[in-house]
């Protein structure tokens, strides 16, 4: 029914509820780029919010199958819908006492997959006359720009009283109570004539909140912000209860504790509201630098770099560049079938200096009109067609470190000729040198090399989906009929992929391979896919490596033919990184572990400077500055720690200084060894 629906364009694209490619956000963005727009003109926006009461729950059965019957379902589809909604009764209980049991004629099943969907389909009709609306499930908006407030309040009564009729007509009743009114604009306005429905008044607001998004008047986004530092700086108290200087957490479970409770919260509509930047966004900065100085347990006067290196998590802001360009792209791709394409990629911005999500794009992506995008949300033929194919990786869970290549050789020749005896076997693979992408395949019953370069930038995860693609491609040239095939593979991502083909077809790779696969099917064959492990010896899986490697030195192919996963991924580049490890399991040896690589402890030198001590000096031989290389290495009152830890440096051949310790790239037991040592030597001149 989605499939049919999309496909068919049933639903208005305003309509962004529970619709692959679209989300919570699209609404929101058209309205904050349309208000950026109108302030940047010195004009106003009017907007209506509107809650319809327990709308799924008032859903008429039988006004629901007229409408899927105008919109030219299918009678299978009908009648299923018919069936599931049919025949459902409720009583009530009170004790020992039951009423007699009456039919549900209203209302869809909570919890039901297909709520959602029927639920969009119930309200595809809705549309308004003059106002642009905006449609999430049973949230409701309209808007309208413009310079005359007089001739935009006629309008906006209007539609609203186009929504009284739709709600009446398709029984949601209006919470009026919970409809209110904004009207956005830079300056200050005399009350304007009050908007009614259903001859009540809407007040009208200085913010509002759509959509868990609270804005204001102004667009400036000051009370979201600061709605979102209360509520995070709750959240931090919690990280507090979990770490401490000598008890806590591992750092790592209190960082995935912040990143899924807390930069969660602060992430939602970042894209958008960060965009017009007040100087209280930088709050929201410093209260993630203080998530990670509680995590490690460092001091507050961490430099930032040092955070970021130890912690793996980039700044706030570098994150929400890489996730706004990600969600305007994936726009780009989708086309014009999306409703925030007219409002970006169709034309150019009416106002380009407004300081709209829109405009911040175009400022990070500047050649964002370089590339074509593509993306395809549902196949040309109906999902049913075909069943996902069989997709083996149980051969992944070979520890290739720990068996020999003559044994993994011996497995993988087994399982073979047991689950595919008398299958025609193709060998694909894929690599990626020098920012180069080749993707290879042999086919040895057809005595078949195949080789093809990819364009500059491609992922390794697209060259072994195309090396699968042009081993399906000289299938379906050669002809083959009623066989069944065996591709083998050593990507366990391009594997999964497309074991969720039907369900996951935004890729063009995926998409050819699907349309491949339903060739090959035509000509009753049968594909199936296998793990296999890389560089283990495997003859034709090797000589699939070697003519990937070979196509990857050739001229790539235009940049025209990248793809749009990996276009997306171009612009939104952030360099990753994860947890710098602690070698110790105590709390506090792993804080000083921290404070050590960071060098952040709290030293009489800093604090001198501070002015919170008397004296810069030593605190164990009071004459010479006290530093870290001084305590650890210089001091002239050795003790066995500082001897131990000089050895351990001469052991591994490093020089006995801090720095030669920090930059110094050891295995694991004896990093963890030197470290002991200074830790040590730390806790015995109590500097923890």
């Amino acid at each position: 029914m989605e499939w049919f629906s999309e496909v068919n364009n049933l639903f208005p694209s305003e309509q962004t509820g529970f619709r692959k490619g679209h989300s919570s956000l699209d609404n929101i963005t058209r309205l904050e780029i349309d208000v950026c727009n109108s302030l940047k003109k010195r004009h106003v926006t009017m907007a209506v919010l509107f809650d319809w009461s327990n709308a799924y729950g008032n859903v008429v059965h039988n006004k629901l199958l007229e409408t899927l019957i105008n919109l030219d379902f299918p009678y299978p589809f009908i009648s299923f819908i018919r069936s599931f909604l049919t025949d459902r009764y409720f009583y009530v209980q009170v004790n020992q006492s039951r009423s007699e049991q009456c039919p549900i004629t209203r209302g869809l099943p909570q919890g039901a997959i297909l709520s959602p969907l029927l639920f969009n389909l119930y309200v595809s009709e809705f549309q308004v006359s003059h106002a642009s609306f905006g449609l999430y499930a049973d949230d409701l908006i309209i808007w309208k720009s413009g310079r005359d407030i007089s001739l935009l309040q006629s309008l906006i009564q209007h539609d609203i009283s186009l929504v009284q009729r739709f709600s009446l007509a398709f029984g949601f009743p209006i919470s009026i109570s919970k409809t209110k009114a904004i009207i956005f604009t830079n300056g200050t306005l005399d009350p304007p004539n009050p908007l009614t429905i259903f001859s009540r008044e809407i007040p009208y607001c200085n913010s509002v909140k759509l959509l868990g998004l609270l804005m204001d008047s102004k667009m400036q986004w000051h009370e979201h912000i600061n709605s979102l530092k209360s509520l995070i700086i709750q959240r931090l108290c919690i990280l507090k209860r979990l770490a401490g200087s000598k008890w806590g957490c591992h750092p790592k479970i209190i960082l995935d504790f912040y990143k899924l409770y807390i930069r969660s919260n602060i992430e939602y509509g970042i894209q958008i509201f960060s965009a017009r930047p007040p100087s209280s966004f930088k709050i929201l900065e410093s209260l993630q630098n203080s998530a990670i100085q509680i995590a490690l347990g460092v001091h507050k006067h961490t430099p930032l770099s040092k955070l970021r290196t130890l912690s793996g998590l980039v700044s706030l802001s570098e994150r929400v560049s890489s996730l706004r360009i990600k969600y305007l792209s994936q726009i780009q791709a989708y086309g014009a079938k999306h409703a925030v394409y007219a409002h970006t990629f169709a034309e150019k911005s009416a106002c380009p200096n407004a300081h709209s999500s829109w405009n911040q794009f175009q400022l990070e992506v500047p050649n964002w009109n370089q590339h074509s995008l593509h993306a395809y949300p549902f196949t040309e033929s109906p999902p049913w067609e075909m069943s996902p194919p069989s997709c083996q990786v149980e051969l992944i869970y070979i520890s290739k470190d720990l068996i020999p290549n003559y044994e993994i050789k011996t497995i993988l020749a087994e399982h073979i000729s047991k689950a595919y005896p008398n299958y025609r076997k193709i060998y694909t693979d894929g690599s990626v040198q020098r920012e180069r992408a080749g993707a290879g395949a042999c086919i040895p019953s057809l005595n078949l090399n195949i080789y093809s370069p990819l364009p500059l930038g491609s992922s390794i995860l697209s060259a072994e989906l195309c090396a699968i693609r042009l081993a399906l491609d000289a299938l379906i040239n050669y002809n083959i009929e009623s066989e069944n095939i065996l591709c083998l593979s050593d990507s366990k991502s391009a594997l999964l992929l497309i074991q969720n083909i039907n369900r996951i077809a935004n890729d063009k790779d995926l998409y050819n391979i699907r349309r491949q696969l339903l060739n090959l099917k035509i000509k009753e064959n049968e594909v199936y896919f296998q793990h296999v492990p890389s560089h283990k010896g495997i003859k034709y899986n090797d000589m699939a490596d070697s003519l990937a490697a070979k196509a990857s030195m050739l001229s790539p192919s235009p940049s025209s033919d990248l793809n749009s996963r990996d276009i997306i991924r171009q612009r939104s580049k952030v360099n990753h990184s994860t947890l710098m490890l602690s070698p110790f399991h105590t709390r506090l040896n792993t804080v000083l572990y921290y404070r050590l690589k960071s060098g952040s402890l709290l030293l009489n030198s800093l604090l001198f400077n501070w002015k919170l001590h008397h004296s810069p000096l030593c605190r164990i031989c009071f004459s010479t500055e006290e530093t870290i290389q001084h305590i650890l290495i210089d001091c002239q009152a050795q003790s066995e720690e500082t001897v131990a830890l000089k050895r351990f440096c001469s052991l591994a051949k490093i020089p006995n200084t801090y720095t030669a310790i920090l930059e110094s790239n050891l295995p694991w037991e004896i990093d963890r060894k030197i470290f002991k040592a200074a830790i040590d030597t730390l806790k015995k001149r109590n500097i923890v």
